[in-house]
């Protein structure tokens, strides 16, 4: 029985294994994100000095309006006072933390104007830029396993489903 068994599981491979495959995948894709990771880097940091120049200051905790539905003073914290404050606020909006409660504090402090900039950020970092990194992973875990036998392209002659045109 003790054979069958390590028999059985010697062939599987180990979580140790399956990390250093995940590793190395992580380590051969490091080139391609790097430019990646570099334009979403510009792209916070152009959004966090627009941020500060268009909402510096207009947040603050001693002044911070108690009639807004869902926000609370902790969301005081999420503004544009400082370029740090800007990038926490940010990447709370990248990973749509509450992101139209955020939007509301920021139009009530400014005007209606505020929802294009939040909007335009929504678009260009959630939907652009996070669907690229994961089309970039996706596309290196894929690359690397390769087409399977069966998924390999045939010859149109060789397709079962396909038949030529003829003349009539």
């Amino acid at each position: 029985m003790s054979a069958c068994y390590s028999a059985t599981y010697a062939s599987r491979p180990t979580s140790v294994q399956r990390f250093n495959a995940i590793f190395r995948q992580f380590v051969r894709l490091l080139p391609a994100f790097s430019a990646l990771f570099g334009a979403l880097w510009a792209l916070f940091s152009l959004y966090a000095q627009l941020g500060v120049v268009i909402f510096g200051g207009r947040i603050r905790t001693d002044t911070f309006p108690a009639g807004q539905e869902g926000a609370s003073l902790p969301y005081a914290l999420n503004n544009f006072n400082d370029f740090g404050s800007g990038l926490v606020t940010l990447f709370e909006l990248l990973i749509v933390n509450n992101w139209h409660v955020i939007t509301d504090v920021f139009v009530a402090a400014t005007d209606d104007w505020a929802r294009v900039y939040f909007i335009s950020w929504y678009v260009l970092a959630v939907v652009v830029m996070s669907n690229l990194i994961v089309a970039h992973i996706l596309d290196g875990i894929l690359v690397d396993e390769g087409p399977s036998a069966e998924e390999a392209p045939r010859e149109e002659h060789e397709s079962p489903t396909t038949t030529p045109l003829r003349a009539v």
